[in-house]
Order: structure tokens, then C-alpha cells, then sequence
């Protein structure tokens, strides 16, 4: 199951999906290439309220306490985000912000999740070099 999202601002578009339920690991200097100064942190909220047209409906979401405007993510975990807007059709304006951000090359081509994303891309047949092209 899933719905639409939306924020105020019309281009700022997501879809909510429905998973099992298991804990979220995520290993920060896999998707930025390089550890922060100071540790980020994810809260877990698993009673997030959504107001759809019909109903309210409760999810779990991640929101990051601390932010760091510093970090750039690699250009495969971007590509795996355009991927994912162009799969559910969030529209072009929306792709097009996406790919307008900053983004390196990872230097480190035996990482597992960038394995990962690069075999997932190639089972949906995605370059990812081509899906952040702007």
C-alpha cells in the first residue's frame, strides 16, 4: 500500500510505503563519504500521523535530529533517489531538483551498499551516471 505526500510546497513530493517492520541500520559514511564531525543521529518515529484525503494513517519515518549542510552524498546513493522519483512518477520538476544537487564519485568501489545500488540500478536498467545527469 502507499500514498502520496505532500508538503506546501508541490514539488516537494514522496510516497510512503508499506514494509515489515525491522529496525533501520544505517551506516553514515557508506551514503556521504566521510564521517561527520559529530555523530548524526536519526530519531525512529513510529506513530507518524498522515493525513490523506480519506483517512489518517500511522507510519514509521526517520527524521534527522542534526544536520549537516557540509555533506554531499555519493553519486549512486543520489542516483538511487532520482531512480526511485522517476519510478513513482513525482514528476519532472521535482527530478530535475533532485539532480541539481552536489554529489562525488565514491573513491571506494569495493563498498557493499555502493555494490548494492549499482546491481540494483542494473536489475531495473539504470546507469547510474545517466540518472544524475543534468
Amino acid at each position: 500500500d502507499q500514498a502520496d505526500l505532500e508538503a506546501g510546497d508541490p514539488a516537494l513530493r514522496t510516497r510512503l510505503l508499506q514494509l515489515d517492520r525491522q529496525p533501520c541500520e544505517i551506516e553514515v559514511i557508506d551514503f556521504l563519504g566521510k564521517a561527520p564531525a559529530e555523530p548524526l543521529s536519526d530519531d525512529r518515529i513510529d506513530n507518524f500521523k498522515i493525513k490523506t484525503q480519506d483517512s489518517i494513517i500511522t507510519a514509521t519515518t526517520y527524521l534527522a535530529s542534526v544536520t549537516h549542510d557540509d555533506l554531499v552524498p555519493f553519486d549512486w546513493y543520489l542516483a538511487l533517489i532520482v531512480a526511485g522519483a522517476l519510478e513513482h512518477s513525482l514528476g519532472d520538476e521535482h527530478v530535475d531538483r533532485l539532480r541539481a544537487f552536489d554529489r562525488i564519485p565514491d573513491q571506494d568501489p569495493s563498498r557493499r551498499s555502493r555494490i548494492a545500488a549499482l546491481e540494483a540500478l542494473a536489475r531495473h536498467h539504470h546507469d547510474h551516471l545517466s540518472l544524475i545527469r543534468r
